[in-house]
C-alpha cells in the first residue's frame, strides 16, 4: 500500500506493513507499522517528516420535508422537498514526528519507520449507503514534509475481538419477560 505524489523538491511515499489478518484489516488495540519514504530531487536544508492518523465518521441523511398551502383557487396543495443533512466528526487523531535530516543532497533517499499502537476501542471501518444517504467510518495515515507536500493512505480497522474469558463474580438473576394465562 502506498502513494507517491511529487513536488519540485521530491517525492513522499507511505507504505503500511500488511496486517496479519485474512481480510487486510488492522485490528484495534494492535500496532500499525510501516514507513514513510522521502526522496529529494533538489538540495534542501532540512527534511522534517511529520505524520498523523485520523479516524472520521461521516453521515448523510436524506429526508422529505412536506409543506401544505392553499393555491390561488382555494385548493389545498402539498409540496414535498427532498433535503439532506450531513454530519462529520473526528473519532481519532494522533500526531507523530517521524524525524528530520539536515543538509539533504539531491537524489538522497530516506526511510522513516513508525510503530503506532491503535486504541483498543476504535470502531470498525464501515460504509453503508441506502436511499440517497450514507454512513461511513474511515481511517487515514497522513504524512507531510514541513506542513507541505502531503500524502495520505487509507486503511481499514476491525474492532478488537471480545474477550473469551469467563466473567467472574457474576450474579444470576431471573426475570419474567412474559406472563401467560
Amino acid at each position: 500500500m502506498g502513494n507517491s505524489p511529487s513536488s519540485s523538491n521530491g517525492t513522499l511515499t507511505i507504505v503500511l506493513d500488511s496486517p496479519q489478518t485474512p481480510n487486510s484489516n488492522f485490528i484495534a488495540g494492535r500496532t500499525l507499522t510501516g514507513s514513510v519514504y522521502a526522496q529529494a530531487t533538489n538540495n534542501i536544508n532540512q527534511v522534517r517528516v511529520e505524520a498523523y492518523i485520523t479516524g472520521k465518521e461521516r453521515t448523510r441523511v436524506r429526508y422529505t420535508e412536506t409543506t401544505s398551502y392553499t393555491d390561488s383557487n382555494g385548493n389545498r396543495r402539498t409540496r414535498h422537498h427532498t433535503r439532506y443533512r450531513n454530519a462529520e466528526r473526528s473519532i481519532y487523531r494522533v500526531n507523530v514526528n517521524l524525524g528530520q535530516v539536515e543538509n539533504v543532497q539531491a537524489g538522497s533517499q530516506f526511510r522513516f519507520p513508525f510503530q503506532i499502537e491503535l486504541p483498543h476501542d476504535l470502531p470498525s471501518s464501515m460504509y453503508m449507503a441506502r436511499n440517497g444517504g450514507y454512513s461511513l467510518i474511515n481511517y487515514k495515515f497522513k504524512a507531510h514534509v514541513g506542513g507541505h507536500h502531503k500524502v495520505e493512505q487509507l486503511f481499514n480497522v476491525m474492532s478488537a475481538p471480545l474477550s473469551m474469558q469467563p466473567v467472574s463474580n457474576c450474579q444470576r438473576y431471573s426475570i419474567m419477560l412474559f406472563q401467560h394465562g
